[in-house]
Order: structure tokens, then C-alpha cells, then sequence
């Protein structure tokens, strides 16, 4: 009897042991938010800051799915234009 109850206090501790937590698999910290990006691409004497106000828009910084930052052209309708494809007159 003593034996059965070793045993199954043993097997007990193993699987809650397996089953615990790791600290591998625990959520990663964002790395960037609104604070923290940098607005270097906003230069307001660039080309492209100023084909975007006379195109009626204000230049923002866009996160993409891979992290990083694209300087985006907002219009006042909601539509939004890349930096190259203002330049070129692909949208306006």
C-alpha cells in the first residue's frame, strides 16, 4: 500500500512538473508603439512632405506586419498613398 501511494505521488509531481509553465513560450514584449517610433522620415522640407500637402494630405509613419516603418501620405477622404507612389503621380 505504502508502495502504490510512493508511486502515485511520484508520477503526480512528474506530470505537474511536465506540465508547468516555461518562460520560453510566455507572450514576447512589444518592442514599439506610438511613443517610442522614431519620425525621421517626416521631414517637412522633403519633396514628398510637400507633394503631400498640396495633395491635401499630412505625412505619418505606417507599421508594417514585419516591424518596420513606411512614411504614408493620409488624405483627407481616408484614402492613403505611399511616399513613391505620390512622387511619381500614381495617386493624388
Amino acid at each position: 500500500m505504502k508502495t502504490a501511494f510512493k508511486l502515485l505521488l511520484v508520477s503526480t509531481t512528474l506530470l505537474l512538473a511536465a506540465c508547468s509553465s516555461n518562460k520560453e513560450t510566455a507572450e514576447v514584449p512589444q518592442k514599439g508603439n506610438s511613443f517610442n517610433i522614431s519620425h525621421r522620415n517626416q521631414d517637412a522640407n522633403s519633396p514628398v512632405a510637400a507633394a503631400c500637402s498640396l495633395a491635401g494630405g499630412s505625412l505619418q509613419l505606417s507599421r508594417q506586419l514585419d516591424g518596420s516603418s513606411v512614411g504614408m501620405c493620409q488624405m483627407a477622404n481616408g484614402r492613403r498613398c505611399m511616399q513613391g507612389a505620390l512622387l511619381s503621380g500614381a495617386c493624388s
